[in-house]
């Protein structure tokens, strides 16, 4: 009997120490596993953060590099290689250098490799370099490298070290060298634009990135040399005699990592997480065929090390287990399902709570309101910024009805979006709403969609709100400084009209001199009947009629308005009653105007002041230019195109002196004038009167002599018949 109990007995022993030994060591054995596979995806996440980082840090310098090689003035200087051309340059660089701040030097090197201009950086102030104290850089590897390239491609040096006359500098100076060749007007090589990039800023972003193992931070260039190593002495082997690299010290991790893009690496060495940090590649995204950046075999490898000793393992002495086996034989069984029953479920519920609390933060913190809205309006559930945008506390029942807070102008609107949205269930345009708030108003961009969930029946909707307020305050701001320098320049314009002005009513008012002292003579006389007075009464009508027209034409063009009115007319009548309103200047200039075509239907709708504005402005530019052209007639031809539908374009031609297309776009430039007593502001006028219109202008020289305007303005009929088409339908 005690040896079949035995039997029995053994098997079930054997059975609750495994059992025992399962549910004491996987959880402490998982746990372990958890924590090394926590630590790795943390290290990961940091080098895939550092690279991002990294490869992203080299677009603003070739930015820079592009903005200055294609300097206009360069261009110039590259073609005529004269002092002054030298100096406009040099101050140009100059500028951008204090501007930007982080180049220690921007230099321009000539074929020969002499600094033709070298701008240096100190103590936080930029300086230019005289001529006797420029370098020659002919026999620099980057110079060499470089100039070798076509003109535009740009070369990326390798990070290294400073050097002045042949000397590392001190303190050390990491530097990356941006070099573009660059051509002149003729298409002819003729100079290299270098820029020396503090690589320490590289450097540091490096090492702020790397916060979970700053002690085991490393950067290497693809030679294995240190930039940023485990000990200052150990960094830039290359520069200095000692030749320290990666893999004259880990040779065989160093080996593993070249060949891979990114990984974990587990020896005898330690754990090494890497990755591959390619900022040049970054720049050839949208090339495919000639990369516009060059560098030989340029990457650099981030590597996060962790020595041995310190990565935490879960390979501890499990004696305490087998402790354990005697003394819980029947209950491990139990203890066992109770375990893993509640990891299972803690996991679980954290996951879930976790999951919920992080999309409630993300909710909660939106930089916009968000709610969920029915068809009616009602507010079902909003984040803290929608309840702080209307006034409402965070805390408490929502009782929040959408619509009562809408401006009353726009509550057909808004009812309408809610009604379409439960219709179409589709996305509705966004709408500038005009919102309530303690007795004020403010603007919100407002976006809805709707929310598709079979589980409820009323229809729901995901509303946004963003406040727009300040660029709403902005825009009209713009628009009144818009309208100040448009009736500043029609107050300019009417200064210049004054002599006009005095012989259109003069002649009326003289012809109603003439009649009323006609009329006089022949009552005194005796000789006059109700026929003879009622005519020259109604001369004298006429006359005044004529004279209040001129009045009211000027009292429009000088009114400042704060909503220009659109009218719909005839743009070639405005063209005609503009050159007989210049009449009286066009004869004492011996100008003509020609308007073509004589009659027809250019209907525009558009603010015939503004329009009235800028035909004025272009013509007395026109005649201006002509004044002193003595040798050819004084001409300038207006022609009136319908371009396309919807596009009506006007082209002004004059013959005035020859001008070059630079000196033409340096006139419409605001200030710019070349008479004495001028505004310069004209052309500018002009060209926001168009953009305000929606319109283009351009400005170029004609082949021999004069310059040429062309306007494209949109008609704004459309519009007109397709609300009209929509109100019969």
């Amino acid at each position: 009997m005690r040896r079949r109990a035995l039997l029995r007995f053994i098997p079930l022993l054997v059975l609750t120490s495994g059992l025992l030994f399962l549910v004491m060591w996987i959880p402490w054995w998982l746990d372990g596993q958890l924590q090394v596979q926590s630590e790795k995806l943390r290290h990961q996440a940091q080098l895939t953060l550092v690279k991002q980082r990294l490869d992203n840090s080299f677009q603003v310098v070739v930015q820079d590099l592009k903005l200055l090689s294609g300097n206009p003035s360069l261009m110039r200087y590259l073609t005529r290689s004269d002092e002054p051309h030298r100096q406009q340059v040099e101050a140009q660089f100059l500028r951008f250098a204090n501007i930007r701040g982080v180049y220690d030097q921007i230099r321009l090197l000539d074929h020969n490799g002499m600094e033709l201009i070298r701008i240096n950086r100190s103590e936080g102030r930029s300086a230019v370099v005289p001529a006797y104290k420029r370098q020659s850089k002919k026999h620099r590897y980057y110079f060499k490298q470089s100039w070798a390239m076509a003109p535009g491609r740009i070369y990326v040096s390798k990070m290294d070290l400073n050097m002045e006359n042949g000397q590392i500098q001190h303190p050390l100076k990491p530097m990356i060298r941006f070099a573009v060749p660059i051509a002149d007007l003729q298409g002819r090589k003729r100079a290299v634009v270098v820029l020396n990039y503090r690589a320490q800023q590289v450097l540091d972003l490096f090492k702020n990135a790397m916060t979970i193992n700053r002690r085991g931070a490393m950067l290497c260039d693809a030679d294995g040399y240190w930039m940023v190593g485990r000990t200052p002495q150990e960094e830039w082997g290359f520069m200095f005699d000692h030749g320290l690299r990666f893999d004259t010290r880990m040779a065989k991790t160093w080996q593993e990592i070249t060949q891979q893009p990114q990984g974990v690496i587990e020896n005898s060495d330690g754990l090494f997480f890497f990755r591959t940090v390619d900022p040049i590649s970054q720049l050839w995204r949208d090339h495919t065929d000639t990369p516009p950046v060059w560098a030989k075999n340029y990457h650099w490898k981030a590597v996060s090390w962790i020595p041995p000793h310190a990565w935490p393992t879960p390979w501890n002495s499990p004696f305490w287990i087998l402790t354990y086996i005697l003394l819980l034989s029947l209950a491990a069984i139990a203890l066992w399902q109770l375990l893993l029953g509640r990891i299972k479920q803690g996991y679980w519920v954290q996951e879930i709570a976790h999951s919920e609390s992080r999309l409630r933060a993300v909710f909660d913190n939106a930089a916009v309101g968000v709610a969920v809205v029915d068809d009616q309006g009602m507010v079902r559930q909003a984040n803290a910024t929608l309840l702080r945008m209307f006034g409402m506390q965070s805390h408490g029942p929502l009782c929040l009805h959408w619509p009562s807070f809408i401006h009353p102008e726009e509550k057909l609107t808004v009812e309408e979006l809610l009604a379409g949205m439960s219709r179409h269930n589709k996305q509705a345009p966004s709408r500038t709403i005009r919102h309530e708030r303690a007795g004020q108003w403010w603007y919100a961009r407002t976006f809805i969609s709707p929310v598709f969930n079979e589980d409820v029946a009323t229809p729901l909707a995901m509303l946004i709100l963003e406040d727009v307020s300040e660029w709403v305050e902005a825009d009209r701001k713009e628009r009144e400084l818009q309208d100040q320098l448009l009736h500043m320049g029609r107050v300019s314009q009417m200064g210049e009209l004054a002599a006009s002005l005095a012989h259109e009513v003069n002649t009326p008012l003289g012809t109603i001199v003439n009649y009323a002292q006609g009329a006089l003579r022949r009552m005194d006389n005796g000789h006059c009947d109700t026929k003879q007075l009622a005519t020259a009464l109604r001369s004298i009508d006429g006359q005044a009629r004529r004279i209040s027209a001129i009045i009211s034409r000027v009292r429009g063009f000088m009114t400042k308005q704060e909503v220009p009115p659109l009218k719909r007319f005839n743009m070639l009548d405005l063209l005609q009653d503009t050159r007989t309103f210049l009449e009286p200047r066009l004869e004492r200039t011996q100008a003509e105007v020609d308007i073509q075509p004589k009659v027809g239907d250019f209907f525009i709708k558009a603010d015939p002041i503004q329009m009235e504005q800028l035909v004025m402005n272009l013509l007395f530019n026109a005649v201006e230019a002509m004044e002193f052209n003595t040798e050819h007639p004084r001409q300038v031809s207006i022609q009136c195109v319908a371009q396309s539908p919807g596009t009506l374009q006007l082209v002004i031609v004059d013959n005035g002196p020859p001008m070059a297309a630079d000196a033409l776009e340096q006139a419409q430039e605001p200030f710019y004038t070349t008479k004495p007593y001028g505004m310069g502001m004209g052309l500018a006028i002009c060209r926001t009167i168009v953009e305000n219109h929606g319109g283009d202008l351009q400005m170029a020289p004609n082949p021999e002599r004069g310059a040429t305007v062309t306007i494209l303005l949109p008609t704004g009929l459309e519009q007109e018949h397709l609300v009209l088409e929509h109100d019969h339908e």
